[in-house]
């Protein structure tokens, strides 16, 4: 079986998503006639730097602990938001 070239559009779009969105994996895909089977893993996206609490890190303030990764205002896409 071949897809029309309205089924081929959707499989090259699908084959895309990862690089178009940041996060966004590809797993399974079918292309049925008039619809789509697929599963999209939506991954955090890792921005920032890493925690501190590595022993090269401490300082008379620091003392070493934790204080988790750089803020960042980076908005995380939806699955919708993805899709449409």
């Amino acid at each position: 079986m071949y897809a029309s070239p309205a089924g081929a559009m959707v499989a090259k779009a699908w084959d895309e998503l990862p690089g178009n969105y940041a996060g966004v994996g590809i797993d399974s895909f079918v292309l049925m006639p008039n619809h789509i089977h697929s599963v999209i893993v939506l991954n955090p996206i890792s921005v920032g730097a890493a925690p501190c609490g590595r022993p090269s890190c401490l300082t008379a303030t620091n003392q070493g602990q934790p204080r988790g990764v750089a803020p960042t205002n980076e908005k995380r896409l939806t699955l919708c938001e993805i899709m449409s």
